[in-house]
């Protein structure tokens, strides 16, 4: 259907920006379950990487080292999401 080719023709799109953006073999999320977030979870599989799901609530030390240890370089969120939650 034309709306499944063109949710796979925007990750596609989004792959490659997420390919030019980090060397990381893993990037981070921190959305909320929207679908927009399976578009972004979906392009960065395309893009070779593996996504890591961050949750905020697990407060900052947890987050630190769940980023320390996957080597994370790059986190994919929204700006009106990261305003609500500071």
């Amino acid at each position: 259907s034309t709306k499944r080719s063109d949710f796979l023709l925007k990750a596609i799109v989004v792959s490659e920006i997420i390919k030019k953006s980090t060397k990381s073999e893993y990037v981070g999320v921190m959305l909320p379950a929207l679908q927009s977030s399976t578009l972004l979870i979906l392009s960065i599989y395309i893009a070779g990487k593996k996504p890591v799901m961050l949750n905020w609530t697990v407060g900052n030390k947890v987050l630190e080292h769940c980023i320390e240890v996957s080597e994370i370089d790059t986190i994919i969120s929204a700006e009106k999401f990261i305003k609500k939650i500071v």
